[in-house]
């Protein structure tokens, strides 16, 4: 897929596109992901351009020679992947009291989230004490 991925950003002189269809690995959402993620730039142009277009394109040599022709010559530079960021023990606990919050005033996570946001505010966090009577 990468070898693909470079000859669609780097233009690569005449590739050879005629083992493509044979080819599982390229995959024409894959392909469209990972140049989006080149730069804003690359991503709007291939977003404006392959919506209107993807009923017409039947094969990936045709999704290839699309996408090789539509996307300019890019400079290259190394693709960073966007992981996921996993949560810490903090934030999980944050992301749970949040969750109570929004549940004891019937409104969305979100809303609670634009709240904290826009007036600053701290959840504290539940402790649970347990009570002798």
């Amino acid at each position: 897929m990468f070898d693909y991925l470079n000859k669609i950003l780097f233009k690569t002189k005449t590739p050879d596109t005629s083992t493509i269809d044979e080819v599982k690995e390229f995959q024409p959402y894959l392909i469209q992901r990972w140049c989006s993620m080149y730069s804003p730039q690359v991503s709007d142009l291939v977003n404006q351009t392959s919506n209107r277009v993807w009923p017409v394109l039947d094969n990936n040599t045709m999704w290839f020679n699309y996408l090789h022709g539509v996307v300019p010559g890019c400079k290259f530079k190394r693709l960073n992947y966007i992981k996921k960021k996993k949560d810490t023990e903090a934030t999980t606990t944050n992301k749970q009291s949040i969750k109570i919050v929004a549940n004891h005033l019937e409104i969305s996570v979100r809303e609670v989230n634009q709240y904290i946001e826009l007036f600053n505010l701290k959840i504290p966090n539940e402790k649970k004490h347990s009570t002798q009577d």
